[in-house]
C-alpha cells in the first residue's frame, strides 16, 4: 500500500521508532511515488535536492516536484519554481519559474506571492499576460485514490481485540 510506504518512509527519514535511514526512506518514498502517492513524490524530491553531501540529484528532484506540483502540492510548486529560476536540474527558465511561483501563490504560499511580485519586473508585458492567464487556468490533477487513501472494508477493524472466554 502506497500510503503505508509513505508513512514508513517518514519514520525512517525522521528516525522515529527506528534508526534514521535515508536510504530506506528514499526507497520507500520512491515505491509510493511510483504508485502516485503525492506526499511521497514531494518527500522524494526533497531527498534528491538535499545538497548537504554534494550528492544532490536536481534532475530527479525536478521530476518529482513537478509530479507533486501538478496535484496541487504547494511546497512542490514553490520548490519547482526555485529549480527553474536557478537552473538546477533543468534549464534556467524564468517564465516557468514565474508560472510555478504563481501556482504556489494561488495555493496560498505567501513567499511565492512575494516572488511573483518581484519577478514581474523581469518579464516582458506579453510574457506576463500569457503566463498570468496560464496561472489562472491551471487546475490541479485529481490524486489517484489508490495511491493516497487506505480503504478499510472490514467494519470490525476498530472494535478491539477479541474478548477472552467469560469476559463481558
Amino acid at each position: 500500500l502506497a500510503p503505508a510506504q509513505y508513512r514508513l518512509g517518514t519514520l525512517f527519514e525522521r528516525g522515529r521508532g527506528m534508526p534514521k535511514d535515508m536510504t530506506s526512506a528514499r526507497l520507500l518514498y520512491e515505491r509510493a511515488a511510483e504508485r502516485n502517492n503525492v506526499k511521497s513524490m514531494h518527500n522524494l524530491a526533497v531527498i534528491y535536492s538535499n545538497n548537504e553531501n554534494k550528492n544532490a540529484q536536481f534532475g530527479k528532484a525536478a521530476q518529482w516536484f513537478h509530479a507533486a506540483a501538478q496535484h496541487g502540492l504547494r511546497d512542490s510548486a514553490y520548490n519547482l519554481a526555485v529549480l527553474h529560476e536557478r537552473g538546477l536540474g533543468l534549464p534556467k527558465d524564468l517564465i516557468k519559474a514565474y508560472f510555478w511561483f504563481g501556482v504556489a501563490a494561488r495555493l496560498q504560499d505567501a513567499d511565492a506571492a512575494t516572488k511573483v511580485a518581484t519577478m514581474r519586473k523581469q518579464l516582458s508585458p506579453a510574457a506576463l499576460t500569457k503566463v498570468d492567464n496560464d496561472i489562472k487556468a491551471w487546475r490541479p490533477k485529481k490524486p489517484d485514490n489508490a495511491g493516497n487513501l487506505v480503504s478499510i472494508t472490514d467494519p470490525t477493524w476498530n472494535v478491539g481485540p477479541p474478548k477472552a472466554a467469560g469476559q463481558p
